[in-house]
């Protein structure tokens, strides 16, 4: 038997091995990749043979087609050039197309498909592995997924720079273990446009998606970013979105939501300039729920849960250039932790709805204007309901009802508070202070005002 071992190696030793190369498109008419003579050599001889996992593949100026039943293989695939024709490549339903560098025979890691001015367009299965970078683009490029697109473990970015991308219906696209090299932190997905009607997955990058605009019919799930989940100028939602385990969920400029968006285990849920909420918002054991910058509305049949038990400092933080309003539904429970408050208003929060705020150490923190106007607004605090330092005012038979322990009210020195016709404001508990106007403050009461048990 050692001998017998001995003899096999020796006959491995002798055997030749398969050596990177470059394999070229020649241009053909029936643009089919698995035609042995579709295919060159630099220098425009013909190839006579097709692409396998050793080679990089460069197409140009034409359309590439994958059929039904091809199993295409590369290390690495540049499409295209800056030109008025386009590239373009697509792997019809039923076809495949692997790019991997895993088992090259490495000079350096590069790998994945380059495009430039070029189109990619997948109805089959596209798989790309252990590459520097998956997909990268330049110069008015597209991707349209209808099949199922997988980049696992690659370097850099898993798609970068692309102008537009879109997942139909039919699409799943997962990106999972995009590492920094010496990058930076890594984009999942770096572009310009992202329409998602099908199922997108993201896991274990450094950044999840960076796109101006993003719009999801579909769902998305964000798993484990170290900085953003997504990042985006406009995000429209009218699917099903969820992101956890990153430094924040959503770090947008403006993000509208008709469907449901849940954000968990966060550092910060949602941090962005401007929110419009139609249907349903849960941000789930992040630090901080939400703030926002500039105007966040929260239309008649919206719901806004925040539900904090991670570290919790604050659930609804609206600052001082920012309007808060609702018309729907606001529920902010288990805000702990020393000094917290349940909802910081700095500028201007307008309830026309309901807020409910329960299990927390502090309920709201008002520094600026607070106005209930014929809304309910029950806070359940266990140290203190409201710190007022400026101006609250409860109109047009709007309920304010305070249970705490400790304090139910305090306002402060320059802090007023209007309590006017039809309107009821209680404070109750079994505290030595349920209600305290200090020197400086007002206290204006046309309407309902119970104070104790």
């Amino acid at each position: 038997m050692r001998h017998l071992i001995i003899y096999a190696f020796a006959f491995m030793l002798t055997m030749p091995l398969t050596a990177q190369s470059s394999i070229y498109w020649a241009k053909k008419g029936n643009g089919l990749w698995h035609v042995a003579n579709n295919w060159m050599v630099p220098g425009g001889t013909p190839q006579n043979r097709v692409p396998n996992a050793m080679d990089t593949v460069y197409i140009q100026h034409d359309s590439v087609i994958i059929a039904n039943g091809v199993n295409a293989f590369a290390r690495r695939i540049e499409l295209g050039v800056v030109d008025s024709a386009g590239t373009g490549l697509a792997i019809l339903d039923g076809g495949s197309l692997s790019v991997d560098d895993m088992g090259a025979v490495k000079i350096d890691i590069e790998g994945g498909i380059k495009m430039i001015n070029s189109s990619l367009l997948n109805i089959g299965h596209l798989s790309i592995s252990h590459c520097t970078p998956g997909i990268e683009a330049r110069s008015n490029c597209h991707i349209e997924n209808r099949g199922t697109l997988a980049i696992d473990s690659v370097i850099q970015y898993g798609v970068s720079t692309v102008s537009k991308i879109v997942n139909n219906s039919t699409g799943t696209l997962s990106i999972n273990r995009v590492s920094s090299g010496n990058q930076g932190l890594p984009h999942a997905i770096s572009t310009d446009s992202l329409i998602n009607h099908g199922e997108i997955l993201i896991n274990n990058s450094g950044r999840g998606i960076n796109s101006s605009y993003l719009e999801n019919t579909g769902s998305m799930y964000i798993d484990s970013c170290f900085e953003n989940g997504v990042q985006a100028d406009l995000f429209t939602n009218s699917g099903d979105f969820h992101g956890s385990y990153c430094d924040y969920g959503f770090f947008a400029l403006r993000i509208e939501n008709a469907e449901v968006i849940k954000v968990k285990n966060c550092l910060l849920g949602i941090y962005c300039d401007e929110l419009e909420n139609y249907d349903s918002v849960m941000i789930i054991n992040c630090e901080t729920g939400i703030q926002v910058f500039d105007e966040m509305l929260n239309e008649s049949g919206g719901r806004i849960h925040i539900n904090n038990q991670y570290s919790p400092f604050t659930g609804l933080y609206v600052f001082s250039s920012a309007t808060a309003t609702n018309y729907g539904k606001i529920t902010i429970d288990s805000i702990g932790g020393n000094s917290k408050y349940a909802i910081i208003n700095s500028n201007i929060c307008n309830n026309y709805g309901q807020i409910f705020i329960a299990d927390c150490l502090n309920g709201i923190d008002n520094r600026s204007s607070l106005s209930n106007i014929g809304g309910l607004i029950q806070i359940n605090a266990s140290n203190r309901g409201i710190w007022n330092s400026s101006n609250i005012v409860n109109e047009n038979n709007g309920t304010i009802e305070i249970l705490s322990p400790g304090e139910g009210l305090r306002s402060f020195s320059g802090g007023s508070i209007d309590n006017r016709a039809t309107a009821s404001f209680r404070i109750f508990g079994d505290a030595n202070s349920y209600l305290e106007i200090l020197t400086g403050s007002t206290l204006t009461n046309n309407g309902i005002l119970e104070i104790g048990n």
